[in-house]
Parts: C-alpha cells; sequence; structure tokens
C-alpha cells in the first residue's frame, strides 16, 4: 500500500479575474486612459529633453561670452602693441632724417681722397721733426 507523499504540494492556480461582460463605454474609457499615460509619458520625455536642450544652450552661451571676452582683450592687446611699433617705427624714421643720406656720405669721401690726410702731420709731431731737422745739419 502506497502513502501519498504529504511533502509535495500541488501548485496553486492564480485565480483569473472574473472578466466582467464586454462594456463598449469601459473599454473606450480604458483606451483613453492608456492613451492619456502615454501622452503624459510623451510630454515628460519632451520637458526632459527641453530642459537638457536648455541646459546645453546655457553652457554654449557662457562659452561663447567667454570667448569673445577672450578676443576683445587680444585685441585691445594687439592695439596696444600696434601703437606701440607706430611709435618705434616714427621714432626711428626721425633718426634716420638726422642721418647723412649717401649723397652726403660721397661728397665728404671725394673731399678726404682729394685732401689726402696721410701727408698730413699732427701737431704733436712737429717739435719731434724739427728736432730731427737741426740734429742733421
Amino acid at each position: 500500500m502506497e502513502f501519498p507523499n504529504l511533502t509535495t504540494q500541488t501548485p496553486a492556480k492564480k485565480k483569473e479575474p472574473e472578466q466582467l461582460p464586454s462594456n463598449p463605454l469601459a473599454d473606450e474609457l480604458k483606451d483613453i486612459t492608456r492613451n492619456l499615460r502615454i501622452l503624459e509619458e510623451r510630454h515628460t520625455n519632451l520637458r526632459r529633453k527641453s530642459q537638457v536642450i536648455e541646459q546645453n544652450m546655457i553652457a554654449n552661451s557662457k562659452k561663447h561670452s567667454q570667448k569673445l571676452k577672450d578676443l576683445e582683450k587680444n585685441s585691445t592687446e594687439l592695439k596696444k602693441s600696434i601703437t606701440k611699433i607706430e611709435e618705434l617705427l616714427t621714432m626711428i624714421n626721425s633718426n634716420l632724417e638726422n642721418c647723412a643720406k649717401q649723397q652726403d656720405v660721397q661728397v665728404i669721401e671725394k673731399y678726404i681722397k682729394l685732401w689726402n690726410p696721410s701727408i698730413y702731420v699732427q701737431r704733436s709731431e712737429i717739435p719731434k721733426l724739427v728736432n730731427e731737422v737741426l740734429k742733421n745739419k
């Protein structure tokens, strides 16, 4: 004689909800509710995307604003540098105007060649030369 196994139990069956008779108004209400939930979820997703886009726009605006400030600063520095360079060029130009021109240097060179200063005696050498000539006589 066999004894039934008391330790194993048969799984309990889920009770399925009793289906009510189909009511068109209830079905339509379920459809509307489901569509409303879908629309609310889409609205929430769009709001999140909108917030992300807005935050990105603010961040980009800050970056561009900073870059613009840097460009303005660089522009100001460049203007100052250009002004300094212009002042230096003006000073160099005025100094060059005070210098002798090539034509003037050529005229002086001709006079030097004409006079031939290498044959002239310096004043400090004259007494020595006179003494030498007197000694030789």
